[in-house]
């Protein structure tokens, strides 16, 4: 899953956030941010608060990870932080990638102009989209900023698949959800998602969100693998890992792997013994088996 980030830019040895903005690389975008101002009085062009605020402080800025993100969700996550800190030098309410931008369709143009131009069913696939293509400079590439107070209903309505946001849909509970995924042999998160864009169960796209405090476990849970992600399971301690091998009569590191492969509930050993338990006792599998 690909991620970025929310920085927040301040003067060095200080943490009063002044400017929120959202980038892959903060330590490469604050050049950027003290060049381009540079490069706007060289050639005369009109300064932002921010550029103001840079020069003053004669640029001796840093910055602050305020979060590391989902691709797909910075939007949300950059107008969350602008929200969040008083006196920023930004210029817009975020979620644009750049300063704001006045779009003058209305809410309804722009969703007719995306049923007849396109196909996209999801929020995914309209974030895929932009990135791939270019829109006419009259359609924002981020609707539910650009048409918050004017008009926005969900990406439901805005795409035409009616869905609705999580909190509105009358969703199954966990255990009546999870019973019914755990009968379609889906084995991992990818096909969970493939089957939920043509499915219309009361499931939501992001059972771990929605589920969490509602009875969440985890994904190999809910989809009835009962795999545990290696940083939630616990291990069997060195000593007592050592003394489990020789009551399975494990001799060589292949007859472990294939253990490991038949008997798959038994999530204290692990799969890479010698990353687990390295510098907790692991010296060699000949160390193991004597």
């Amino acid at each position: 899953m690909k991620t970025t980030f929310i920085y927040g830019l301040v003067l060095e040895g200080d943490d009063f956030i002044r400017y929120v903005g959202k980038s892959d690389n903060p330590k490469l975008r604050l050049k950027k941010h003290i060049n381009n101002t540079k490069l706007k009085i060289k050639d005369d062009k009109g300064l932002t608060h921010k550029d103001y605020w840079l020069i003053k402080h004669d640029y001796k800025v840093s910055y602050i990870i305020l979060e590391e993100c989902d691709y797909d969700m910075w939007q949300d996550r950059e107008i969350y932080h602008i929200n969040k800190y008083n006196k920023l030098t930004n210029t817009s309410s975020g979620g644009l990638g750049g300063a704001g931008i006045k779009y003058t369709l209305t809410y309804n143009e722009v969703k007719s102009w995306v049923h007849d131009n396109t196909d996209i069913k999801s929020k995914i696939e309209w974030s895929n989209y932009i990135k791939t293509n270019d829109l006419p400079k009259s359609i924002t590439p981020y609707p539910y900023t650009a048409y918050k107070n004017r008009g926005w209903v969900s990406w439901g309505d805005f795409l035409g698949t009616n869905r609705k946001w999580d909190n509105d849909v009358d969703y199954l509970d966990y255990e009546s959800a999870k019973k019914q995924i755990n009968n379609l042999n889906l084995t991992n998160i990818t096909m969970f998602k493939e089957f939920m864009k043509n499915s219309n169960i009361k499931i939501p796209l992001k059972p771990n969100r929605f589920y969490k405090n509602r009875g969440w476990v985890s994904w190999g849970d809910f989809l009835g693998t009962n795999f545990i992600a290696n940083q939630f399971r616990v291990f069997y301690p060195y000593d007592e890992f050592k003394i489990k091998i020789k009551e399975l009569d494990i001799n060589t590191y292949t007859d472990y792997k294939k253990y490991i492969l038949l008997n798959k509930d038994d999530n204290k050993l692990p799969t890479n013994p010698n990353i687990v338990y390295k510098n907790k006792g692991w010296v060699s599998w000949q160390n193991i088996i004597l």
